[in-house]
């Protein structure tokens, strides 16, 4: 026979069930490729500053160029990578990639490495020709 107290139970094992379902269905959709964020970046020679929206913020980024790795710190509570031509900063689901102009239109590349806790993506930058 089932007493209040059983009905009581089983009520809250299924309503336990669906909460795990459901928040193990958000890690799966907040994992999907590069959180809407480029593959690529292009800039002109002249530089310029770029903003992407995706649809969540790093846990950390830093930015790999001529063997050398720059990592975010926070700047102003902004957490901000720089390298000598290349800057990133991360608030809220944005990014904004600021790049310098290029002396004599060299051609740069950099790569913008993302980590979302779930997964990381690589994001390519390259300037000039």
């Amino acid at each position: 026979l089932f007493t209040c107290y059983n009905i009581l139970i089983i009520q809250t094992m299924k309503g336990i069930t669906i909460l795990f379902s459901l928040l193990l269905s958000m890690v799966f959709i907040s994992c999907e490729e590069y959180h809407g964020y480029p593959h690529k970046i292009r800039f002109p020679s002249e530089g310029g500053t770029q903003t992407f929206i995706g649809c969540c913020s790093p846990i950390f980024f830093e930015i790999m160029a001529d063997s050398k790795e720059y990592y975010d710190e926070d700047i102003d509570g902004i957490p901000t990578a720089s390298n000598e031509w290349l800057t990133v900063k991360s608030i809220h689901n944005s990014l904004i990639v600021t790049a310098k102009p290029a002396p004599s239109n060299k051609k740069r590349k950099a790569t913008i490495y993302c980590d979302f806790g779930c997964e990381g993506c690589d994001i390519d930058v390259v300037q000039g020709k």
